[in-house]
């Protein structure tokens, strides 16, 4: 959806139930221009259609897992500190190289939330206690930590790049969203949610960050 301008509704994912045909979406045209489009993300190739979907946006070469080395896991998947390392590495370019439209979709703080608690410990607490929510807040504390080490570096490399980093949905919270209802969320009836709670649950971090021009104060704005 964010690359093509598509909507996500309720109905479902547009590229998993309704993409059938190559679309000019933002890989194509960049593609036209001569840059070199890649998807990249430590899953299964066909999750969530994405190895038909990325070739019919337009990108020339999909990294899933098996492109991976999978050498620090969360349980379930490639520890984002190891996924976004191993993406800078691979983006290393002689001077004047190829420009390269690099898209990444990370999964260390994907539900179910669980750490490698070893290599990552609870440095967050919350209250009231949630133990879901805590295994969130902690895996998002460490995505966000690798995710911004990445920008240092690529940054460091290419003062000029465009870097766009954005969330897909506000996080699932079992059993029955209860962290949102002690929040004051009706979950079970979104008829009784006020507006701002409604904007609140649909917006999602945004960070633009322009080249040597750096971070583009653009607010709140839901996918």
């Amino acid at each position: 959806e964010a690359l093509c301008g598509l909507p996500a509704t309720e109905g479902g994912a547009i590229f998993v139930n309704s993409l059938r045909n190559p679309m000019p979406c933002l890989p194509r045209i960049l593609g036209t221009m001569g840059y070199e489009t890649q998807a990249s993300h430590a899953n299964t190739a066909g999750s969530w259609s994405r190895d038909r979907a990325y070739d019919l946006v337009g990108f020339s070469r999909f990294n899933a897992a098996s492109s991976f080395e999978i050498d620090d896991v969360d349980e379930l998947f490639l520890a984002d500190a190891s996924f976004y390392r191993q993406n800078a590495a691979a983006l290393e370019r002689p001077a004047g190289a190829q420009p390269v439209f690099n898209y990444l979709v990370s999964l260390s703080s994907h539900w179910p939330y669980r750490r490698d608690k070893q290599a990552r410990p609870d440095v967050l607490a919350v209250s009231p206690e949630s133990a879901d929510l805590v295994d969130f807040a902690n895996g998002l504390r460490y995505s966000s930590t690798a995710f911004a080490d990445w920008v240092e570096q690529i940054r460091e490399r290419d003062p000029d790049a465009l870097i766009v980093a954005y969330g897909d949905h506000a996080p699932v919270m079992p059993p029955k969203q209860a962290p949102y209802i002690a929040s004051g969320f009706d979950m079970g009836n979104h008829a009784n949610l006020s507006d701002e709670q409604l904007l609140q649950l649909s917006g999602t971090p945004l960070i633009v960050i322009d080249g040597r021009k750096g971070v583009i104060p653009v607010g709140v704005i839901p996918v």
